[in-house]
């Protein structure tokens, strides 16, 4: 029983820290650090525009003030439910294909020094934690609670897109348009698995 509380309180510990974390990357964002580079071509997930659209529970809480519209609200909060794990799962995508773009960088000869593979590895772990996580609160709980955290779900993705199309402006000017051009079968090639 005691191994039980300890594993609960260990994943508590670090479902805060991981909260903290990518808060506080929320403010430092807000303050004016806009992304370096752009992102990386093939997301889908992490492309999303007006989250807040998805997120909002505004029509839920008008539903929910009228008690005739009990059945509609139930199937409301479903169906939310599992669009934002659909969205959730295409962002875990996503940082798949990163992950994949790495690789196909330094398939294609680009030298990553020690600390930039570690960073990498950090924040892809790191984003595929966050993104774990919040698709059991949203399972267990609905689309509703700590909406801040699942509106903050893309910002690991979008810092992993960042480091990868990083690593692309170090990839001399004469062997770009060939690495974009291969980048882009690749996609397709993963596309259809």
């Amino acid at each position: 029983m005691i191994e039980i509380i300890v594993a609960c309180l260990i994943a508590f510990l670090c479902l805060v820290l991981v909260l903290v974390f990518f808060l506080t990357r929320e403010v430092q964002t807000e303050s004016g650090a806009a992304p370096v580079h752009p992102p990386v071509a093939g997301l889908s997930g992490a492309c999303l525009q007006h989250s807040d659209v998805l997120l909002g529970r505004d029509d839920y809480l008008q539903m929910r003030n009228r008690p005739e519209l009990k059945p509609v609200r139930e199937r409301f909060w479903r169906d939310r439910r599992r669009i934002v794990l659909i969205w959730v799962g295409e962002l875990e995508r996503d940082v798949q294909l990163l992950w994949e773009f790495r690789r196909f960088l330094v398939r294609n000869g680009l030298h990553v020094a020690l600390q930039e593979e570690v960073g990498i590895l950090f924040t892809a772990s790191w984003a595929l934690l966050y993104l774990k996580l919040t698709r059991i609160i949203v399972f267990s709980f609905g689309p509703y609670v700590l909406r801040s955290v699942i509106r903050n779900v893309k910002l690991p993705v979008e810092q992993l897109s960042s480091r990868g199309a990083g690593l692309m402006a170090r990839v001399p000017a004469e062997m770009k348009t060939q690495v974009e051009r291969g980048w882009a079968e690749q996609v397709l090639i993963l596309d259809l698995r």
